[in-house]
């Protein structure tokens, strides 16, 4: 017979998941349970968070850093893109050379 894990430790992990961007695969290992586990607790409507803000809220400090600093990576390189892209339409548009 498996363990029993507690609803608010599912919870926990449920927001864990969510804020942190990993993968599936990833944060169930980080968890020490199993994929199978964590996908369903994903579906269960009773430990759903929609809220990303919420999510950030209760994990600790050096786990909202992580998550910031890896939302601040990606916004940063799609606004490198953007410029990038706007560079090149200038170009070829013959705005700048």
């Amino acid at each position: 017979m498996g363990r029993r894990i507690s609803a608010d430790f599912k919870r926990q992990a449920v927001v864990a998941h969510r804020a942190s961007g990993k993968s599936l695969r990833q944060s169930a290992k980080d968890l020490g349970i199993s994929e199978s586990a964590l996908a369903r607790w994903l579906k269960d409507p009773g430990l759903k968070n929609n809220s990303s803000r919420a999510a950030i809220e209760e994990m600790d400090l050096a786990e909202q850093v992580g998550v910031l600093k890896r939302e601040l990576k990606l916004v940063t390189m799609e606004r490198d893109y953007l410029a990038r892209g706007l560079d090149f339409i200038a170009r070829e548009s013959g705005l700048r050379r």
